[in-house]
This record gives structure tokens, C-alpha cells and sequence, in this order.
């Protein structure tokens, strides 16, 4: 990684946006990388605009915010139409694509069944937000699945494991074969 990389996850309160940038942070600390990161939530803390910034570098990260997305991923079309100007030149755009409808653009942008594969393959759409980053670090290759899966089975409480790391792997299998 020659230059830090800087993502913004952005959706509404109750997608699980922050976590998933919590859990990117985790995973980019375990796989020796300096990361920072924070997060914004809007004036309500569920159904209002939710982001979470995380910059991973090779070095120390001089400035902890993110400037100008590498990478912005949509969990709703409210991030979105927000932020979606707010993308590097070379940038990459991820949105979830049950609830995302994007505006032509001239950086390239990745529509994920997030919610459909979370729904359809774990039985539950919170997953959405967990098939979301296993996609994303996939085509990106931000970071290897296995560091999310130890973020996963580190942090996150006994009931929850299973499914969210079922749909890491949903999510990496989909980022594999559709996502660069």
C-alpha cells in the first residue's frame, strides 16, 4: 500500500454501518497495517445518516479522518445521494443494491446484493451490513476475509457470531467472483 487508503461507510442508524467500520479497523490492526478511524452519527441515532471513516496506511496515519474517499460504501440511498461526490478521481463506489439507485458518475461503481444475499442466504437482513464488507474487502482487497473473520469472532457477542460470519463468507464468495 503505497499511499493510506481512506473509506467511508455510510447508511442509516441501525444498519450496522458502524460496526462494519469497526470491524475493518479491527481487521486492518491484526493484518499489521496503522489504521484510525471514526464515526458520525446523525441527529437521531437510528434511522438518521450513520458513517464510520476508517484510513489504513502502512506507516502512521498523520491525519485520522478521511479527506477524500478511496472507497465509499452506501448502505441507503440517503448516504449515498449525500456523499457520492465525495470520492477520489480513482475512487471506487460500493452500494447496496436493493437499496441504493445511482446516479451515472464517471467512477466506477459496484452495486451488491447486500441485503438480498443477507435475507436470502443468512435469513436475516441485519446481516446485510457483514455481506457488505466481506464483498467489498473481496473486490477491494483491502483486507484478507480471514482478519474480518478474527474481528468477527473477537468482538462480537456468542449469539451473534455464527451468522455474521456466515455472511462474511457470503459476501467474500460474492466480491470474488462479481465485485473488481
Amino acid at each position: 500500500m503505497n499511499r493510506p487508503k481512506q473509506i467511508r461507510l455510510g447508511g442509516f442508524g441501525g444498519q450496522g454501518v458502524v460496526l462494519a467500520g469497526h470491524l475493518l479497523g479491527l481487521a486492518a490492526v491484526a493484518a499489521d497495517w496503522w489504521v484510525a478511524g471514526a464515526n458520525v452519527y446523525g441527529a437521531r441515532a437510528r434511522g438518521g445518516i450513520a458513517l464510520a471513516e476508517v484510513v489504513i496506511a502502512a506507516k502512521p496515519i498523520k491525519f485520522p479522518r478521511v479527506i477524500l474517499p478511496d472507497i465509499f460504501i452506501a448502505f441507503s440511498q440517503q448516504a449515498y445521494d449525500r456523499y457520492h461526490r465525495e470520492l477520489a478521481a480513482d475512487g471506487r463506489l460500493y452500494y447496496d443494491r436493493r437499496l441504493v439507485v445511482p446516479a451515472a458518475l464517471a467512477v466506477d461503481q459496484v452495486g451488491i446484493p447486500a441485503t438480498d444475499l443477507a435475507v436470502d442466504e443468512c435469513g436475516r437482513q441485519q446481516a446485510a451490513n457483514l455481506v457488505m464488507l466481506g464483498a467489498v474487502a473481496a473486490a477491494s482487497g483491502l483486507v484478507e476475509r480471514e482478519y474480518l473473520a478474527r474481528a468477527v469472532r473477537d468482538h462480537l457477542p456468542a449469539p451473534l457470531r455464527e451468522v455474521n460470519l456466515r455472511a462474511l463468507e457470503i459476501g467474500g464468495r460474492y466480491g470474488e467472483q462479481h465485485g473488481r
